[in-house]
């Protein structure tokens, strides 16, 4: 039977509102005031939940299932803090609280590596795709999250 195993870094705005995620805590910490650190030691290349389910789309439609491991993600790096500044910056929401944090100073913390980007150069190459960059991921929450609220 032919597979596919995509690995990735989605974000996005939660629909079940009795769950947050890491996009829900930024805007709902900045909105309510809340200080919050957020780790600029810690690396990803989101790309936005409604960017994927295209990738997925792109992949399905043409019949592209074809047993493998992919990566799909966005095609830029930055840090937590420049993706949680980026984002309030973009939405005009309050920065003033949101400070650098390092993952190093959470000791409960579940173990994760510090470098959390994903190569996705096979994916883009073999299918002929390119992937969102910071902005684009940004923008594609931007609009959902004005749609949503």
């Amino acid at each position: 039977r032919d597979y596919l195993i995509v690995r990735t870094t989605i974000v996005g705005l939660n629909e079940n509102k009795n769950k947050s995620g890491f996009v829900e805590w930024i805007l709902n910490s900045s909105k309510g005031g809340e200080k919050i650190n957020l780790f600029d030691d810690v690396l990803f290349n989101p790309i936005s939940i409604w960017q994927l389910t295209d990738e997925l789309g792109y992949l399905i439609s043409n019949n592209l299932i074809s047993s493998e491991v992919i990566h799909i993600a966005g095609n830029q790096i930055c840090t937590k803090y420049e993706f949680g500044q980026l984002l309030l910056k973009e939405l005009k929401l309050p920065m003033e609280k949101v400070e650098i944090g390092s993952i190093n100073s959470f000791k409960d913390r579940a173990k994760r590596a510090a470098d959390q980007s994903l190569d996705c150069t096979y994916y883009q190459n073999k299918y002929q795709r390119k992937l969102p960059s910071l902005i684009e991921t940004i923008t594609s929450i931007k609009k959902h999250y004005y749609e949503k609220y």
